[in-house]
């Protein structure tokens, strides 16, 4: 299974670069949900989106979409919640008291699916950026990205890569690997990234996406082969061993 277009979680506390960071993919175009695009360095195209029916209508003309390679929903927790308005908007059941029902949360989770997948169609590589958000777990506090609900569980199901900026002394990292006080997903296995500052960190996730393709590329093709292996020795009558 070729991932042509992986799907990236970037998330961190406010202020830290996550935006100006995520004008380093190749060729983006923010979808500015939180109106805050203006505080970022080496800003490019941004589309300030206020209804959901801006983002229908981007969607209804590709050629719009055409010259960028990068979708970046800034920040995906503000998009659902913006998607839940229209939601709640189109029908009025789905969200009693201005609360979605547990219709009403399937429904969320189908249709951001649904258009995570058009723009994957579309061919576009996507970066859901979020704000970080501490909770508690019995005796243990964990970062998790600021999304509602049971969004967040369909937000980790649909992404690739899941990785949270932070600080470090000095230093702004990137690590991609869960641990026992923040989420994360590195099926490449990488080590924690030192993040340049902006204005050396032009192409950071334009490389960044292409490791990871390849990474991606690499766990497809053992699969395959070990599939192959298995399937040569059941043909043969032999016992499969995994």
């Amino acid at each position: 299974i070729p991932i042509a277009h992986p799907i990236f979680v970037l998330f961190g506390q406010s202020g830290i670069g996550k935006t100006s960071l995520a004008y380093s993919s190749r060729a983006p175009l923010l979808l500015d949900f939180d109106a805050g695009a203006h505080r970022a360095a080496n800003r490019k195209d941004t589309l300030q989106i206020t209804p959901w029916a801006d983002v229908l209508d981007l969607m209804e003309h590709p050629e719009v979409l055409a010259p960028y390679a990068t979708v970046i929903p800034d920040t995906v927790g503000r998009c659902l919640d913006v998607m839940t308005t229209d939601i709640i908007r189109e029908t009025p059941k789905l969200g009693p008291n201005g609360n979605l029902s547990q219709q009403g949360w399937g429904v969320l989770k189908n249709r951001f699916r649904v258009w995570i997948s058009s723009l994957r169609a579309l061919g576009k590589d996507v970066l859901l950026v979020a704000h970080d958000r501490e909770d508690k777990d019995g005796d243990t506090r964990i970062v998790r990205p600021d999304i509602v609900g049971g969004s967040l569980g369909e937000v980790l199901k649909v992404a690739d890569f899941v990785g949270y900026l932070q600080m470090v002394g000095k230093d702004r990292v990137l690590d991609f690997s869960p641990t026992d006080r923040w989420v994360g997903k590195n099926p490449a296995q990488w080590a924690p990234f030192k993040v340049p500052p902006a204005d050396k960190s032009r192409t950071f996730l334009t490389d960044l996406y292409d490791r990871g393709r390849e990474a991606l590329g690499r766990i497809s093709e053992a699969s395959a082969i070990a599939i192959q292996i298995v399937d040569e020795r059941i043909r043969s009558g032999e016992e499969p061993v995994i």
